[in-house]
């Protein structure tokens, strides 16, 4: 299966990457890279010795969105699950949120 990882090189999305990618998984990451760098890519692809198709791309622009998702899809990977990371800051002052 191919997984589809929005924040991508972000701290959770890259050790999402790094547990799907062991686990025996593609992953296609996508970041804008406001909070992290492109460097993330290829530490997750020593740490794991396995490919990462990455797209700099802001997920809020959905045309760029579309047009990576047909990049990737006529790249032949075919993303079957779509994971967000996300991180919420107000959950540090509001534990359960």
């Amino acid at each position: 299966m191919t997984v589809l990882l929005t924040g991508g090189t972000g701290f959770i999305g890259s050790h999402t990457a790094v547990a799907l990618l062991q686990a025996g998984e593609r992953v296609v990451l996508l970041d804008n890279l406001i909070n992290s760098s492109a460097e993330i890519v290829s530490r997750v692809e020593v740490i794991t010795g396995q490919p990462i198709v990455f797209v700099q791309v802001d997920v809020r622009d959905t045309t760029a969105v579309k047009q990576a998702l047909v990049a990737i899809w006529l790249r032949g990977r075919r993303p079957f699950c779509w994971a967000q990371g996300r991180r919420r800051i107000s959950s540090a002052a509001i534990p359960l949120l």
